[in-house]
């Protein structure tokens, strides 16, 4: 009969010291699993504000004794993860048998990105273009598709293809197969250009 008593609180007591042992267990459990479940996942757009970007390019012709420089830096602020509002500064020199012209540009843009498959982000850029030089004064309006591949959460390689829209007399058009003047349509991977974006 003693045993037997002994042996039933012996059980009674392993089975509260388990329950004492399993229940803060549980509960850490169950505020760490709420925590994972309602933590949002990061966007593109997070911490990402402002992003700074842009590209350079140098060309010599031999045949026309020509030289050419562009620099055209960029800076973008993003609103969400999917819409950004920024602008474009561009510069090239244009020199040939000791003539030079330099070219100036302003080109405000918005940019929409309509997929997120990372690292590869796909988006439509529209603006309006502005260009003087040469004692000429150009614009443009129109669309480019691009594409921003992530190659870090701080770098990103960003690629646009060809241009859709509108220009006239607009002096930064030799890159996308366009000419400076009229309308169309110009979509092409030998058209494709590229850039650096740097994101903060």
């Amino acid at each position: 009969m003693m045993n037997q008593t002994i042996r039933r609180w012996g059980m009674a007591l392993i089975a509260i010291l388990g329950l004492a042992t399993s229940v803060p267990a549980l509960a850490q459990y169950h505020v760490t699993a709420g925590r994972a479940t309602s933590a949002p996942a990061p966007s593109y757009g997070d911490s990402r504000r402002f992003v700074l970007g842009g590209n350079f390019s140098f060309w010599r012709n031999e045949d026309a004794k020509t030289t050419s420089i562009a620099v055209s830096p960029g800076l973008m602020y993003l609103l969400n993860e999917d819409l950004g509002f920024g602008a474009n500064l561009s510069l090239q020199n244009q020199s040939q048998q000791g003539a030079s012209t330099t070219y100036f540009l302003l080109r405000p843009f918005a940019r929409y990105y309509f997929a997120h498959t990372n690292p590869l982000h796909f988006y439509l850029e529209g603006g309006l273009g502005v260009s003087s030089g040469g004692g000429t004064t150009g614009f443009e309006i129109g669309v480019r598709p691009g594409m921003s591949l992530e190659l870090s959460r701080l770098i990103h390689l960003n690629m646009y293809w060809g241009f859709l829209g509108y220009r006239n007399k607009f002096a930064f058009s030799g890159g996308e197969g366009t000419s400076s003047s009229g309308f169309g349509l110009s979509f092409s991977p030998a058209n494709l250009l590229l850039g650096i974006e740097f994101h903060f």
